[in-house]
Parts: structure tokens; C-alpha cells; sequence
């Protein structure tokens, strides 16, 4: 939720308290009280202490941990967890999928739905401000139909990657472009190993 509430227009504005997470900031701690003047350093930190109505805002950094929800929202009383604002990227494809590397990269993989239709990966080593673009990470380029991608990338032991997705392959009897792109080609969940 935004806090005009142009996210989820129906939403209440939160009635509880507002607890900050600012990793970079130099002043923040656990031990602070998570305001914005002394944010929470971890996510954790304000997981534990956030309680139905309240709303929690996470300013920018790489947050690499377990975040334990121990309380639950009502369905008029949410507990809200928020990113900061979301920026353009020159990232072209969607859904979309982060993961962190070990290497402190981060692996951005996204169905690609203009023609050639496929799957694309992008890396970024500066906390997602810039994809490397000029190197982007081609998957694969035979789907038939824009109805295709929905990654989900993990780093294996060997530091291979391995993506999931969903793909649309097969020719259509109505083109690409038909309404009645629900009878063209075979539909199925598929994965590749790759290293980045």
C-alpha cells in the first residue's frame, strides 16, 4: 500500500503505529524504537514487534533474511508490510523474478512477450540501480503465444541457476494474435540450468 492508497484504493489508511526499517541509514538498530528519525536495522526486528493495524515501511537495501510473521491481521485490520516505492528499471518483460546471489549480484528473469516470445535474465551488481542489458541473459525464444514466463530462479550449490516457468509452445491455427489463443499450442511448467 502506497500511502495515498492508489495500490488498493479500498484499503483503510493504517490506524495503528508506523514502524521504519532503513538498513543503510547510519543510525539504525534494533535497539532503536523504529521510527523514521531511528529506524529498525532488520526486517525480523520489526516483524516482531508489529501488531494488527500497524504498518511497516522498508527504505532501500539488500535484506537478506528469514522474516518470521508471529501475528496475524483481521480482515478490517491488516498489518501492512511495504517496500518503498517501486522505480522504473529499462528492464523490458514481465512477471518478473528476483534472486540474490552469493556473489552479492542480484538475477532478474522475466518471460519476454514480444515476438521472439521467450524467457530473459538480467543481472545487476549495484543493488538492482542498473541491469546489465548489454549482456542479457537470452533463455529461450520458441514460445508461440505471449501467455508465457512466471519465473522462479534459485542458486545451486554448484553456482548454476536454475529457472522454472511456464511456457506456451505449438503453432496456433489462428495466429498469434486470435482471441482464441486459449486452443493454440501446449501449455506446461519447465525448467533450465544455466550459469551467470
Amino acid at each position: 500500500m502506497v500511502k495515498d492508497n492508489s495500490y488498493f484504493p479500498n484499503a483503510p489508511e493504517s490506524m495503528g503505529k508506523k514502524y521504519y526499517v532503513a538498513q543503510n541509514a547510519p543510525n539504525a538498530s534494533d535497539d532503536n524504537a523504529g521510527t523514521e528519525e531511528l529506524p529498525f536495522k532488520t526486517i525480523s526486528k520489526a516483524a516482531s514487534v508489529v501488531d494488527v493495524s500497524d504498518e511497516v515501511i522498508i527504505e532501500e537495501g539488500t535484506y537478506r533474511e528469514e522474516v518470521p510473521i508471529i501475528r496475524h491481521g483481521h480482515k478490517y485490520y491488516i498489518i501492512e508490510i511495504v517496500w518503498s516505492l517501486a522505480e522504473q528499471t529499462s528492464i523490458w518483460g514481465f512477471p518478473a523474478n528476483l534472486l540474490a546471489l552469493r556473489d552479492g549480484g542480484i538475477l532478474c528473469a522475466y518471460g519476454y512477450r514480444r515476438l521472439p516470445y521467450g524467457l530473459k535474465a538480467c543481472l545487476s551488481y549495484d543493488e538492482g540501480n542498473t541491469w546489465d542489458l548489454k549482456n542479457e541473459i537470452l533463455l529461450r525464444s520458441d514460445g508461440s503465444h505471449y501467455d508465457l514466463g512466471y519465473p522462479s530462479s534459485v542458486e545451486l550449490e554448484d553456482n548454476q541457476i536454475f529457472t522454472v516457468y511456464y511456457f506456451h509452445t505449438g503453432k496456433s491455427i489462428y495466429g498469434h494474435l486470435d482471441y482464441f489463443w486459449r486452443l493454440a499450442g501446449v501449455r506446461y511448467i519447465a525448467g533450465i540450468f544455466y550459469k551467470v
